[in-house]
């Protein structure tokens, strides 16, 4: 019954994805195809028969650590170049059943650089019940440096109920030149009452700023509120 459901499951969100991004139809040819092998046969080409039916296998399969190796494999090649390869990604990253299937389908489309699938999974994500989905949400963000994903990062940072994850919030935002992240992280260090939190919250403002105000966040405030431009050259490097 596991299996049955895994396989169904899987085909469900495969089969919207395979009609909608491509308009397939079942060819008279071909009536009897499994839907999702058409859509791998799509992905990887006729040539490619092996790997093709791996990744229908692990796809397909109602073990979770199978299905995660198929969406690691949805990253290489030219699988990784297919609009949709990323629809399937997002659509794995939301209903997949298994918390390191969603967290590895995160991982891969900021690996692919989806930016615009990102923007539309990440809000959904940040609140995932799972602890795994939201530090590879927080991960992700932190690598992004645009000002689009700020307002995450500092969510997480501010309202997440796992210290270890607004921890990585506060490391991350070290990466972001926006006043936001410094604010952001003064509010962390005046609110917080993890010190994991306050001491990558310090670091990243040191990170930011080349100033070092320690733990006190009246002392960056005062500071802050009275720099017009409180970012060190040697940011980034």
């Amino acid at each position: 019954m596991r299996e049955v459901y895994g396989r169904l499951h899987s085909f469900v969100l495969v089969l919207p994805i395979l009609m909608g991004a491509w308009g397939c139809r079942v060819s008279e040819n071909a009536e009897q195809q499994n839907p999702v092998a058409a859509l791998i046969t799509r992905l990887l080409g006729e040539n490619e028969t092996k790997r093709r039916e791996a990744l229908l296998e692990k796809l397909s399969s109602a073990d979770a650590d199978f299905r995660r190796e198929g969406v690691l494999m949805l990253g290489e090649g030219e699988a990784a170049k297919l609009e949709a390869t990323v629809k399937l990604l997002a659509s794995l990253a939301e209903s997949d059943l298994e918390p390191q299937v969603r967290a590895t389908a995160i991982q891969v489309l900021a690996k692919i650089g989806s930016r615009q699938k990102l923007q539309e999974v990440l809000p959904k994500a940040i609140g995932d019940e799972s602890k795994t989905v939201r530090m590879e949400c927080v991960r992700v963000l932190g690598q992004q440096r645009e000002e689009a994903f700020l307002v995450l990062l500092l969510e997480m940072l501010a309202t997440d109920p796992e210290a270890a994850i607004r921890t990585e919030a506060a490391r991350g935002l070290g990466n972001y030149r926006y006043r936001g992240a410094i604010q952001g992280l003064i509010r962390a260090l005046a609110e917080d009452d993890e010190f994991g939190v306050w001491y990558r919250s310090k670091e990243s403002l040191e990170k930011l700023t080349g100033k070092n105000f320690g733990y006190d966040p009246q002392a960056w405030r005062q500071w802050f509120e009275t720099t017009e431009q409180p970012f060190s050259d040697k940011t980034g490097e």
